[in-house]
């Protein structure tokens, strides 16, 4: 199993010096963010730009995107996955439509990039804009707010087909998909096979203060309904604390060995990305920790 990261979790001036420094800590894979591209002179805040939705630019530039082969094929970090989330639970249809056409502009990229996998959230009806919905809204347990999630989501699968690109979504606690459940009915109401599960542990439950013995049997219950779905794994934890602290692997409630034992028993060949990490001098640490995990499970 290879191990890879998130993009944003390592900051460099340059593309080349991002990619350099992802081999240097021993990942041989990355989730791609286009926040990682560069700023302009005038854009120095990467908080800000990823508020303005540079996640997913309405425009790129061939340079831009060779900038990112080239340094992926020069250190041997091959692109597993490309950022394409934004709200698509907004409650405003034209709100959603900006972004399926970023969506579209991120697929072509993917295509250029030969990046397999375009990466997902369901959104929230808390309106923040077109590019967030990671804060819950009691709205989202509406029938309006899955009706707009699933033309979303039709719609992106559309795009997926058209780039022959895949498409991963999380369960996430903040989102109109928030159990395994809700997952299981929107993958059979799509029906397509271009729309799979980014299993994230840390990302299936509401809270981190539950006992093992829960936090097994949610992990549990997520792989017997959803197991066959499964196209990326991802490697964050959860702090054993009241409400949603994200943390770096094996520093919270994620028990990553009962994880990783059931992607061993479902055949899953693809990358670990490790995330959550929220400084850099945690990286060593946490590819010493899940290098440790990935070997107690023979992966």
């Amino acid at each position: 199993m290879k191990l890879g990261m998130y993009s944003p979790e390592i900051q460099r001036g340059t593309v080349d010096a991002l990619f350099k420094a992802a081999s240097g800590y021993g990942f041989e894979c990355i989730q791609f963010d286009f926040t990682s591209l560069p700023p302009a002179d005038d854009e120095t805040d990467l908080y800000s730009r990823t508020l303005r939705g540079d996640h997913m630019p309405e425009t790129l530039s061939n340079t831009a995107l060779q900038e990112v082969k080239s340094a992926a094929e020069k250190y041997g970090v091959s692109l597993t996955a490309v950022n394409g989330t934004y709200n698509m639970a907004h409650r405003a249809a034209s709100e959603r439509a900006i972004g399926i056409s970023r969506l579209e502009t991120v697929a072509k990229a993917c295509k250029y990039l030969e990046s397999p996998m375009i990466t997902l959230c369901t959104g929230s009806r808390l309106d923040k804009g077109w590019a967030y919905g990671w804060e819950w809204d009691d709205a989202n347990t509406e029938p309006a707010a899955w009706e707009d999630m699933r033309d979303s989501m039709e719609k992106a699968c559309r795009v997926a087909e058209k780039y022959d690109i895949r498409l991963g979504i999380e369960i996430e606690a903040s989102n109109v998909v928030d159990t395994a459940e809700k997952a299981a009915r929107l993958f059979e109401e799509v029906g397509s096979q271009r729309l799979g599960l980014i299993y994230d542990a840390a990302n299936l439950f509401k809270t981190g203060d539950v006992v093992h013995t829960q936090a097994i049997e949610t992990m549990k219950r997520t792989f017997d309904l959803l197991q066959d779905r499964i196209v990326l794994v991802h490697g964050k934890d959860l702090a054993n604390k009241p409400g949603l602290h994200f943390t770096s692997c094996g520093k919270g409630i994620v028990d990553f060995d009962y994880c990783l034992g059931r992607v061993k028993q479902i055949g899953y060949s693809g990358p670990m990305i490790i995330h959550g990490v929220h400084s850099e001098q945690l990286f060593p640490d946490s590819v010493e920790y899940m290098k440790g995990a990935i070997a107690k499970a023979e992966l």
